[in-house]
C-alpha cells in the first residue's frame, strides 16, 4: 500500500540524521516505535541480522554494526512478526525496553 510505504519512509528519514540512506540498530529501534513495535538494545541488531541472513544477505560478524536499507526497513516492518523475541530477556531492562510504554508500569 503505498500511504504504509509514504509513511515509512517519513520515518527512515527522520531517523536517517547521517543523511547516510542506512539506519542502524539504534535508529531502527527508535523507529519502529511509531509503528508500535518495541525491540530491545539487545534485541534490534539480533533481529536485523536474522532478517537480512533470511533474505541471503551477509551481515557484520559484529552484529552492532548492521544497518538497514530502507527497501530492508521496509521487508522488516512486513516481516517483523517472525523475528520478535517475545521471551527470554535476560534483565528487567531489556524486558521494560521491549514492551510498549503502556505496559510498562
Amino acid at each position: 500500500d503505498m500511504l504504509f510505504i509514504r509513511y515509512s519512509l517519513t520515518i527512515f528519514e527522520k531517523y536517517d540524521a547521517n543523511d547516510s540512506k542506512a539506519l542502524n540498530s539504534s535508529e531502527v529501534k527508535s523507529a519502529f516505535t511509531y509503528f508500535d513495535i518495541y525491540l530491545s538494545s539487545k534485541q534490534a541488531p539480533t533481529v536485523m541480522c536474522m532478517f537480512l541472513r533470511d533474505m541471503g544477505l551477509t551481515t557484520p560478524k559484529d552484529e552492532s554494526k548492521v544497518e538497514l536499507k530502507f527497501s530492508h526497513f521496509v521487508g522488516l516492518l512486513i516481516d517483523i512478526e517472525k523475528y520478535m523475541l517475545k521471551h527470554g530477556s535476560s534483565s528487567i531492562r531489556e524486558y521494560l525496553e521491549a514492551s510498549p510504554p503502556s505496559k510498562r508500569w
